[in-house]
């Protein structure tokens, strides 16, 4: 299993980048091959001071790890007075699959370099962002999901329809080539509705 590290400058490494001794001190859009591979970008940017903490509750099946970053702040740019310390946390939940990202308190500094909060697969080629080097952040009390297996060009359903072209690849039973079934409230046919008329009966 790849080690997982925690970057200073507000980023989580899920390919062993960190801990092989790998040094990032870029900032970007996302996605991107020249810039941290299989990472999350919780908030991207040059952070400095602050410190983390990270733990993992709940039995097996349904674990939640949660990595928080606290009293991080923005380096100032030349001239310019310092920035008001960001708060936020993580929780990976191992029964969903999907990351959640909560800002307690990650608001832009005028004058400041743009932040990105994103996440990009294990070569670069696929991502999902929420903003790209933003200027404008006011994340106050504030959350966002990501669902890493909706960018994904595996199967893992075994459906031949690959995650990012269906909107479930954790169920066989549903993708674009199913029909829609009555009364089950799942949108089989992920056509983006649920149930619709001329569904079939089961």
């Amino acid at each position: 299993m790849a080690a997982i590290g925690f970057a200073e400058d507000g980023w989580i490494d899920f390919d062993s980048q960190l801990s092989a001794g790998g040094f990032w001190n870029l900032f970007g859009s996302l996605p991107s091959p020249s810039e941290p591979l299989n990472m999350l970008a919780v908030s991207w940017t040059d952070l400095a001071g602050g410190t983390w903490w990270w733990g993992v509750s709940g039995p097996t099946g349904a674990r939640v790890a949660v990595v928080s970053f606290n009293q991080f702040a923005q380096v100032p740019p030349p001239n310019q007075p310092a920035a008001t310390a960001w708060e936020s946390q993580v929780q990976l939940v191992e029964a969903t699959g999907v990351i959640e990202v909560h800002f307690t308190n990650v608001v832009s500094t005028p004058g400041y370099p743009g932040t990105t909060i994103g996440l990009q697969n294990e070569d670069g080629t696929l991502g999902t962002v929420y903003v790209n080097d933003s200027i404008a952040l006011n994340e106050v009390n504030t959350a966002v999901a990501f669902h890493p297996y909706e960018m994904s060009e595996a199967d893992y359903d075994g459906d031949t329809f690959i995650a990012c072209l269906e909107c479930d690849d954790t169920n066989a039973d549903v993708s674009p080539a199913e029909p829609e079934l009555c009364g089950d409230g799942v949108d089989n046919d992920c056509n983006g509705q649920v149930d619709e008329a001329g569904c079939t009966p089961p």
